[in-house]
């Protein structure tokens, strides 16, 4: 017995619905379609039915234009939508997509047989979720946090090539920037996001779904996936606690791994993000302000985190200085030895940022990939969750062994 999908087809043109049913019923795959000329008879058969997807014109004898879409959202409870309709218009397209419709098909430009197709990828991606829903309620996403003790000491850097070795390894990660405004995540996307972060903003914290994290989601190399602030005009406040943890509880849904990338401060939505966190690490470069506002940072996180998640300490050698901080200097003042020294590599990661390619994917200075392949099993270790993550090791050309003991004169 086939496994039949089932199609509810909501379209008051008879003809079109004929059409509609043929492509369908020739296709490879298995439909029960039923059909409804009205959105009253339609939001029926929503109850009646329980369609796995719907395909719904926007122009019915008792509903005309957009609101035709929302009254069906609102009344099919997460089963996929794709509009079919008359109406070629860009800007309808891209609200009723950002608002969660699967696709915008125009009746005069679609090849009937493409319908089939739009819709066996709707319900690819719908069994995707769910599985992905499945398995994150059995295991959420681990939260791997990281922030800076002040602009620019390399925080982005650190944790987009923290899950580019997740990746590398056969683990799926997301990389989260938590700032409305322009950021440095996207240097690494492939394509510009087109609403990023902020469209998330624009719904109520307390409907943010998995499904719509996925949605704003953009590719990077090899499956990598951010969701990156966006150059949006005007100015926008910090995200809010409320919205941060819809976020990022949505985001553990969609990926065993999520990495904040979190902004130098410490307000509210940053708590938050804090408070989330299985593992965390703190950035600074061996540059004396630096240090010393990390030191100030350290002591606000641990008075609003729990005891059990340790703050890791990591020194990055973002600046060729002529005298950095002495090690033993940057101990007594972060109250213990940092856990990793990231090598200088500025050249190389701008390198990388020109290539739209986290530096581990670039076949990097030996060091500096140890480093972070160290970094990254530390984490893990911090939180329980190390098991099953195998990391390729080489030796350096050099013979030297990367260390995780920090010497008194970093890696050059």
């Amino acid at each position: 017995m086939p496994n039949f999908k089932r199609i509810l087809i909501i379209e008051d043109d008879e003809d079109y619905q004929r059409l509609v049913g043929a492509v369908l019923t020739r296709s490879e795959e298995a439909f029960d379609v039923q059909t409804c000329r009205t959105l009253a008879g339609g939001i029926a058969a929503v109850e009646r039915f329980r369609p796995e997807i719907i395909l719904v014109d926007l122009n019915l004898p008792d509903s005309t234009g957009y609101e035709t879409f929302l009254r069906v959202q609102e009344q099919a409870g997460g089963v996929p939508i794709v509009v079919l309709t008359g109406l070629d218009d860009d800007k309808t397209a891209l609200q009723a997509v950002k608002d969660g419709a699967q696709d915008y098909l125009v009746k005069s430009l679609i090849q009937p047989k493409l319908i089939a197709r739009s819709m066996n990828m709707a319900l690819h991606r719908l069994y995707r979720r769910v599985a992905q829903d499945r398995e994150a309620a059995a295991k959420p996403g681990i939260v791997m946090g990281f922030i800076g003790s002040k602009g620019g000491v390399g925080t982005s850097t650190t944790a987009v090539n923290i899950a580019a070795v997740l990746v590398q390894n056969g683990s799926d990660a997301v990389v989260i920037e938590l700032q409305p405004g322009p950021g440095t995540l996207s240097l690494y996307a492939q394509s510009e996001p087109a609403r990023g972060i902020v469209g998330l903003l624009e719904k109520p914290a307390n409907t943010i779904t998995a499904s719509d994290v996925e949605h704003h989601l953009v590719e990077a190399v090899r499956g990598l996936r951010l969701l990156c602030p966006t150059s949006s005009p005007g100015i926008r406040p910090s995200i809010g606690a409320d919205y941060v943890h819809a976020i990022i509880s949505a985001a553990r849904k969609v990926a065993p791994y999520v990495v904040l990338d979190l902004p130098a401060r410490i307000d509210e939505g940053v708590v938050a993000a804090l408070k989330l966190c299985d593992c965390l690490a703190l950035i600074v470069d061996r540059e004396p302000a630096s240090v010393r506002c990390g030191a100030a940072m350290l002591h606000q996180i641990e008075s609003v985190i729990s005891s059990a998640v340790g703050v890791r300490r990591i020194v990055v050698d973002r600046t060729v200085l002529d005298e950095p901080l002495p090690m033993v200097d940057i101990q007594h003042l972060l109250k213990a030895q940092p856990a990793v020294v990231v090598p200088q590599a500025a050249s190389a990661i701008a390198r990388s940022h020109w290539a739209k390619t986290p530096l581990m994917f670039l076949h990097p200075d030996e060091l500096f990939r140890l480093a972070h392949l160290d970094l990254t099993q530390y984490l893990l270790a911090t939180c329980g969750r190390s098991g099953g993550l195998v990391m390729e090791r080489e030796t350096p050309p050099n013979g030297r062994a990367y260390r995780s003991a920090i010497p008194e004169t970093t890696y050059g």
